[in-house]
């Protein structure tokens, strides 16, 4: 029998160059890319048991910390 695996939800963009690209065109937020890659670990880490901690509050502070920078004009490359 076949092994099922979770449904894991799609990232707007893949790749570091791509968000980044995203990011600086305005098509997603900093809070939307960290939503999304959340969303991928709750639903493969209960197989993985790749994260021994998860900080998905302070990373979402963060987030709409960095989306407030972008909007205030802040260009720095990583930003986000």
């Amino acid at each position: 029998m076949r092994e099922s695996r979770p449904t894991v939800p799609t990232v707007p963009v893949e790749g570091l160059r791509s968000q980044v690209e995203a990011l600086s065109e305005g098509t997603v937020s900093a809070a939307d890319l960290v939503e999304a890659h959340l969303e991928r670990i709750a639903a493969l880490d209960p197989a993985l048991g790749a994260f021994r901690c998860v900080r998905a509050d302070a990373a979402r502070a963060e987030a709409l910390a960095a989306d407030a920078r972008r909007a205030a004009g802040d260009g720095a490359p990583l930003l986000g």
